[in-house]
């Protein structure tokens, strides 16, 4: 699975079959994980990264140098629980997130109807429908992050299953908000800033954090942990299975 992962990144170029497996392998051998929606490799216990292609270099130039830049000290059963914790942690605090996102479409229209009551129609309908669609696009095929990756993590079944629907009705909401900010601001270089802010300041990164802490508390807490299984199995039986250190 991670190789599907860095081939749909644009990895990987130039990589016979067995070179993937044995890079993939070797990463994992040293607890260096990828994470997709990132873009890097890292290593849970230490956190430390590295980017994908960086690691690839080395790997073609020689398999003993990448493995030299990845080398650290071995991870105690307790090192490893920390790091599992930091993971599932990190999860945690992501879907509290999003479960606060799920609730925006609502604020919109209670916050929006209070704007446009108390102040100016012009702002409510700005500020309700900008809540709607950050609710709706949260998850829409432009951020790149689902389609790309996974079609079956998190909301991604849904957004396939409704995709027209997410991208053409959360595009056509964020026009209406915007258009209703112009009336009101009477300023088109007010809109342009905002909507560069919010897309590429806080949307953007919002969502990859979402579905970057989500993927690292399930899939590579799950890879940590038979990794580090298979190292003590190979610790305490050295006849069984051959020392991947050695």
């Amino acid at each position: 699975m991670p190789i599907i992962y860095l081939e749909k990144r644009g990895n990987l170029k130039g990589f016979s079959e067995g070179q993937k497996i044995d890079f993939v392998e070797t990463c994992k051998s040293h607890f260096h994980f990828y994470d997709p929606y990132k873009d890097l490799f890292i290593n849970p216990i230490t956190s430390k990264t590295y980017w994908p292609k960086t690691l690839q270099r080395l790997f073609l130039h020689s398999k003993a140098s990448l493995e030299k830049k990845l080398s650290s000290n071995l991870p105690t059963h307790a090192e490893v629980e920390k790091g599992l914790e930091i993971l599932y942690s990190r999860k945690k605090r992501a879907y509290v997130l999003l479960s606060i996102i799920r609730f925006f479409k609502y604020l919109g229209f209670i916050a929006g109807g209070l704007l446009a009551y108390f102040v100016d129609i012009k702002l409510g309908l700005a500020a309700g429908l900008y809540l709607i669609y950050f609710d709706y696009n949260t998850f829409d095929g432009v951020n790149g992050v689902i389609g790309q990756i996974q079609t079956t993590f998190m909301t991604a079944l849904l957004w396939r299953q409704k995709r027209k629907l997410y991208f053409f009705g959360s595009l056509i909401i964020l026009i209406l908000s915007l258009v209703n900010l112009y009336f009101y601001a009477d300023s088109i270089w007010l809109v342009v800033g905002i909507f560069i802010t919010q897309k590429w300041l806080l949307v953007n990164p919002l969502i990859q954090f979402i579905t970057s802490a989500a993927f690292r508390g399930s899939e590579i807490a799950i890879q940590l942990k038979e990794e580090y299984e298979s190292f003590r199995f190979s610790q305490e039986n050295p006849k069984g299975i051959k020392n991947k250190r050695n």
